[in-house]
């Protein structure tokens, strides 16, 4: 075997070795059942993108076996020449860092060969869409500041849109939720641990939660992509808050829910109605 093959028969089975770390302990049987979602937040949260209205959290789910082979493929695309660390949406579009000097047609290939491994790969995509401006209308200031983020609205919502899209799709086993790493760990695993106990119907269906780096768990960087396409997509059009909108009409199908301004409300007067009860005891 020479010394390039080598080197990237290497680079794969660490790709693959990353995704089985994450079910490691999980008997064989349990395994096969078991989904991940892979998410992936995308906002600026300076507000220098004045072109872009919405915060999105997506991903795509998939099998822990599909996951695998996702994984040396996309790891395959990455080690094409030129050679790529990792990807990243943002760096691709806007022919920056990595892409700095590649001609459109070369980017526009490369994406299209990362986005055809998810279409074999990946079972659905998901994404949860929250307008900035009723945001700024109803939250911000209102609860405590180290709440104040819509990611953490984003975050209990998609929660509550998975677990009924899985239920739909009559899926049978536990889904495991991987985020890119961030600040923001400790709060949303209390979020997390709060919604399994007092959450929706199909609360039951949710499984565990991990925080991995996206420039080493692959399918992140999957997330990443349907990210930057799902507010791509709601800032070219009017779509209806409340809406379930369809990013993907091929495989595999992709849906945003967009916040709507009444959700906001309601959440508000929840949270108000608590601190009332807090008070008064």
């Amino acid at each position: 075997m020479s010394a390039i093959v080598e080197a990237i028969s290497f680079g794969r089975s660490i790709a693959r070795d990353r995704i089985r770390s994450l079910v490691c302990g999980v008997a064989s049987p349990a395994r096969k059942t078991k989904r991940l979602l892979m998410w992936k937040a995308y906002y600026d949260e300076s507000g220098s993108d004045a072109k872009s209205r919405y915060f999105v959290l997506a991903g795509y789910v998939s099998s822990v076996d599909d996951w695998e082979l996702f994984s040396d493929e996309w790891q395959g695309v990455l080690d094409q020449a030129p050679r790529l660390d990792y990807f990243k949406t943002t760096e691709a579009f806007q022919i920056r860092d990595q892409f700095a000097g590649w001609p459109e047609e070369q980017r526009n290939a490369r994406v299209l060969q990362f986005l055809s491994i998810v279409q074999a790969r990946a079972l659905f995509g998901c994404a949860v869409a929250m307008p900035k401006d009723i945001y700024e209308r109803h939250i911000r200031g209102v609860i405590p500041k180290f709440y104040d983020n819509p990611y953490y609205i984003c975050f209990v919502e998609s929660l509550e849109f998975l677990s009924d899209t899985m239920s739909r799709f009559e899926q049978k086993g536990p889904i495991d939720f991987v985020f890119d790493e961030n600040n923001l760990e400790p709060r949303v695993r209390e979020l997390f641990d709060e919604f399994k106990l007092k959450g929706g119907p199909n609360r039951g269906l949710i499984g565990e939660i991990d925080f991995r780096d996206d420039k080493k768990v692959l399918p992140l960087q999957a997330a990443d992509l349907l990210a930057w396409r799902t507010r791509a997509h709601l800032n070219l059009n009017n779509e209806a808050p409340g809406a379930v909108v369809a990013i993907d009409k091929v495989r595999p199908a992709s849906a945003s829910l967009i916040i709507e301004e009444q959700a906001l409300v309601r959440f508000v007067e929840a949270y108000q109605r608590s601190l009332h009860k807090d008070g008064a005891e």
